[in-house]
């Protein structure tokens, strides 16, 4: 699994790391990639990621080729996100469409939008709590396809084409 996109204190690794905790005698592997950002929150991480859960912990702090990290997006099984601003939406846009389980903050923006706005199908994060192994990793076959499909729908171009084109027929008539 992924937690976070970089090496910024809004990702909260520590606060998904400790949620996870209870998880840490499963048969997981977590990677953080903290490439990017406050070197120093990057080595905090990093030692209590491997406090907690050993080898099972990977601190990403090497940049990865654009096709290497979304291969390594592919490899991931679910990522978690707990931030409360815009951040890390080529991640999470590219994990819906892959299929991957998604965690994001409650009452957050990037909720609201996915959620809601998208109906796209992502959990949050006080659901981990309440969640026995078997039901975190869970992400049924139908819901992959159905985050497929509203991402591809979100970004079919030939509806918005058409509403410009409308637009601009309609100034044009005047």
């Amino acid at each position: 699994m992924q937690i976070g996109n970089s090496a910024t204190k809004t990702n909260r690794h520590i606060a998904i790391l400790r949620q996870l905790s209870k998880f840490k005698n499963e048969n997981i592997k977590i990677f953080a990639p903290l490439s990017y950002g406050d070197p120093i929150y990057a080595k905090a991480v990093i030692k209590e990621g491997k406090r907690i859960f050993g080898k099972k912990f990977v601190g990403i702090t090497g940049f990865i080729k654009e096709a290497e990290y979304y291969q390594f997006l592919n490899n991931m099984d679910i990522s978690i996100f707990d931030i409360n601003r815009q951040q890390a939406l080529g991640n999470i846009f590219s994990l819906l469409y892959l299929g991957k389980k998604v965690f994001l903050k409650d009452n957050s923006v990037l909720a609201h939008y996915f959620r809601t706005e998208n109906h796209c199908i992502i959990n949050t994060m006080h659901e981990i709590e309440q969640m026995a192994f078997e039901e975190f990793i869970k992400f049924p076959k139908e819901y992959q396809v159905s985050n497929e499909d509203r991402l591809e729908q979100m970004f079919d171009l030939a509806p918005l084409m058409n509403e410009w084109n409308n637009i601009f027929n309609e100034k044009l008539s005047y």
